[in-house]
């Protein structure tokens, strides 16, 4: 990830306010993003405070929602998906459905239903490898 570039504050004087209402708009690029307490100009700014607030509003987010942009090794399925499938396959011959197939692998192999849920469309669509 491209770290993004601080402005230059030798063309602003430390002494003069900044206008509250260029906060986060053009007239201030940084506010929010490039928070960073170790450079020269996050020390001297006197938005440090509220940039810092701003910065931890945009990293508020839950697990959930970083899983889905990045796959995190700890959230994988760590079941053995072979025998999964064969369970699958197994419920299928005896006529049960979709929905009752599901509830049951959840319950055995303690998986969440929007995998089994996955797992079943691979098989239906012939994603199947058998291995």
């Amino acid at each position: 990830m491209k770290k993004e570039t601080l402005p230059s504050i030798s063309k602003q004087d430390p002494l003069e306010p900044i206008d509250i209402t260029q906060l986060g708009s053009n007239g201030d690029p940084c506010f929010g993003k490039a928070y960073d307490l170790s450079t020269k100009e996050c020390k001297l700014c006197g938005d440090s405070e509220l940039c810092a607030l701003k910065m931890s509003q945009e990293l508020n987010i839950s697990r959930k929602e970083l899983n889905e942009r990045k796959n995190y090794k700890d959230l994988d399925i760590l079941e053995d998906v072979s025998s999964i499938k064969k369970d699958i396959r197994k419920l299928k011959r005896k006529g049960l459905t979709r929905k009752e197939i599901v509830s049951k692998l959840s319950e055995k192999y303690e998986v969440p239903t929007t995998y089994l849920r996955k797992l079943f469309k691979e098989i239906k669509h012939g994603k199947d490898s058998k291995s």
